[in-house]
């Protein structure tokens, strides 16, 4: 009888112990979420206004949120700044002529893109992070479409676990001025650190 009980013990821890692995082996197990990015048109409110004393240019709605657009004169000329629910979020670069707003976002958040350039062209994208209401600001990314498309034209993204890959439309693209192959530079984003990753393929 002692020897069968010591049987039905043994099979039964050996089974657990079985179990307890088997369930520790799926739990590090990392599995790949590939969420697109879609594309949502940003709405134009109003512009040349004045709203509790300071001087805007642009107001534009998107999602959720309101930002506005106020140009601020510098010794080096001029620059854009970027408000929402009445607090600075960003600067953009000195003298852009444009601050035009692309929006895209999936289930987990939104980015921003901000064109900016001047009468020879597209600079790039001054890129915020979107979360709620809360909007950070990224970074800058030297990048353009070289048949002068619009954003949503020639680029899209997709969300691949904690990175933003960037996925160029057109076979050439702009990148710091130079005009080279899509296939050459990699692009992406991390949105743990919020940090823009370039590299060359």
């Amino acid at each position: 009888m002692r020897i069968l009980i010591l049987f039905i013990f043994f099979t039964f821890s050996l089974h657990t112990c079985k179990d307890y692995k088997t369930e520790k082996k799926v739990k590090t197990i990392i599995v790949k979420e590939k969420l697109p990015l879609t594309f949502f048109p940003v709405m134009e409110i109003r512009r040349d206004f004045i709203l509790q004393g300071k001087v805007y240019t642009y107001e534009y709605k998107f999602d959720q949120n309101t930002i506005r657009v106020a140009t601020k004169k510098s010794n080096e000329g001029f620059h854009n700044e970027i408000y929402a629910e009445g607090s600075l979020v960003g600067k953009l670069k000195n003298n852009s002529w444009t601050a035009k707003p692309y929006y895209f976002k999936n289930k987990n958040f939104g980015l921003l893109f901000i064109e900016e350039g001047d009468e020879e062209g597209i600079w790039g994208y001054n890129i915020f992070f979107v979360k709620g209401k809360k909007i950070e600001q990224i970074g800058f990314v030297d990048v353009s479409s070289v048949e002068n498309s619009s954003l949503d034209r020639f680029l899209t993204l997709t969300q691949e676990n904690n990175l933003v890959l960037f996925n160029f439309l057109e076979s050439n693209v702009f990148f710091y001025g130079k005009v080279i192959n899509r296939s050459e530079q990699l692009i992406n984003i991390d949105i743990k650190t919020l940090k823009i990753i370039k590299s060359k393929k």
